[in-house]
């Protein structure tokens, strides 16, 4: 029987659907508007944790990234719980990968406002961390050690993203993981097109904490 005879389309469906609308709901922007914050106008104007720290501070940003992160641990976690019955450990997770990587659409593309929204690092950390724990933890490691060393979030979080292929090859994840990862990290790679050229350009910000 294939994977794909053992999962209810209709079930699949809803999953994506709530994994996008939750997804899509701008912390970012709501913390910020009740410290009287417009996050859109500020900083880098990105919704996402590094410029709510940035701009709030480490505090406020610490829990912009803790709200994104669980945006997308919730639909990859319920996937595999709704799945666990018909699918195997290595069907379930890029099941629970494909589902859950519709609330890093919903984070990247939020329609309440106007379609724009951040760059994924945290909830795709999230929906990894629900699909495939040890994995993720291991990539969320790996941009930690670069961020330490480097200072530069936007480098971090490419190279920990693409250490995410590294680690499925290692830990002998589910082989159907790696193109659902590629395609992830070159999505992620084109929302960081601006750093890479400030990158290259030698202009790119670094990352320091802020109090507040």
């Amino acid at each position: 029987m294939r994977v794909e005879d053992r999962i209810d389309p209709v079930i699949a469906f809803g999953i994506a659907l709530f994994a996008f609308l939750i997804g899509s709901i701008p912390f970012g922007v709501i913390v910020a508007r009740r410290q009287g914050v417009d996050l859109t106008t500020v900083g880098s104007g990105n919704i996402g944790a590094t410029n709510a720290m940035r701009v709030l501070g480490t505090k406020w940003g610490l829990i912009v990234f803790a709200l994104d992160v669980l945006k997308g641990v919730i639909p990859s976690v319920l996937a595999s719980v709704v799945f666990v019955q018909g699918l195997g450990p290595l069907d379930r997770q890029p099941t629970a990968m494909i589902l859950g990587a519709f609330a890093i659409l919903g984070h990247m593309f939020s329609p309440w406002i106007g379609f724009k929204g951040g760059k994924g690092i945290s909830t795709i950390l999230g929906v990894a961390l629900g699909a495939i724990p040890l994995c993720g933890l291991l990539a969320f490691g790996t941009m930690l050690v670069v961020l330490a060393i480097t200072r530069y979030v936007s480098l971090a979080s490419l190279v920990g993203v693409a250490s995410g292929l590294i680690w499925n090859l290692v830990l002998g994840d589910s082989r159907q993981m790696l193109p659902v990862l590629l395609v992830l990290f070159l999505f992620i790679t084109w929302k960081h097109r601006a750093n890479i050229r400030r990158l290259l350009g030698g202009t790119e910000s670094k990352f320091s904490f802020r109090r507040k």
